[in-house]
Order: structure tokens, then sequence, then C-alpha cells
């Protein structure tokens, strides 16, 4: 069983995602703030790797 998690993250600059091709496509995300960067992978259950793209290409395509 995997606990729920909660992480807060302040003065965050940017966000991006990429998927990667390794261990069943994670998305990859790239934070960076002011305390430097912050790496993150998620892995979906089932989530084919086109959706895992998609997914990235719509985090990627929000400017700020």
């Amino acid at each position: 069983m995997v606990p729920n998690a909660y992480i807060s993250l302040h003065d965050v600059s940017a966000v991006a995602a990429h998927a990667d091709t390794y261990f069943s496509t994670p998305l990859m995300l790239s934070i960076d703030g002011a305390h430097g960067k912050l790496r993150l992978a998620v892995f979906f259950k089932g989530a084919s790797a086109d959706y895992v793209n998609r997914l990235a290409e719509a985090i990627n395509g929000v400017k700020p």
C-alpha cells in the first residue's frame, strides 16, 4: 500500500516536463525555485507512453 503524500513547494519559478524512456515511461518534472531545482518522477499505473508524452507536452505548453 502506498501512503498518501503531500508536498508543498514555495517560490517556484518554472516547471518543465518530459517523458523518460525507461522504467515504464515516467513523467519527469523539473521544478526550479529559489532554493534550487527539484526533479520528480511520476509513474502512472497502466498509462501508455503516448499519455505521458501528451501530458508533458501540455505542461510545457503553458507559458507564464
